[in-house]
């Protein structure tokens, strides 16, 4: 929890002072991931989607690869498979058009695991 208070106080600091986008967007990346590690997973997809916004804001096209691919992993752990692969398949959209290799490949590993999951949710319905 101290982990957390951490980025929480590293979150607000980024808001109130009006930072870059770049470093508002990784508070709210780690506060989320923060959250994820203490299964607050609504409270870690809300600060994807702050994310999200402040990347959409500055029209900056890797912030928002990064936040959608934030937003697909966090849709993946609540086994929201269909949110997962719509925010992914966003992120790899944009990934494209900028060539990002670092990024494309961390796509291509969340799309896999969508796609595990995915998987594992149909063989439980026939089972």
């Amino acid at each position: 929890n101290s982990a957390l208070g951490a980025h929480q106080h590293q979150l607000r600091l980024a808001q109130a002072a009006s930072l870059p986008s770049d470093v508002q967007c990784k508070a709210l990346s780690q506060t989320g991931w923060a959250y994820m590690a203490l299964d607050e997973h609504d409270s870690a997809a809300e600060c994807f989607r702050q994310q999200l916004q402040v990347a959409n804001d500055a029209n900056d096209p890797a912030l928002r690869a990064r936040a959608l691919i934030n937003a697909s992993q966090s849709s993946l752990r609540t086994r929201h498979t269909d949110g997962a692969f719509e925010s992914i398949e966003a992120a790899a959209a944009i990934a494209k058009e900028f060539g990002d290799r670092t990024t494309l490949a961390e796509i291509l590993e969340v799309q896999g695991e969508a796609h595990r999951n995915e998987l594992d949710s149909e063989s439980a319905l026939q089972s």
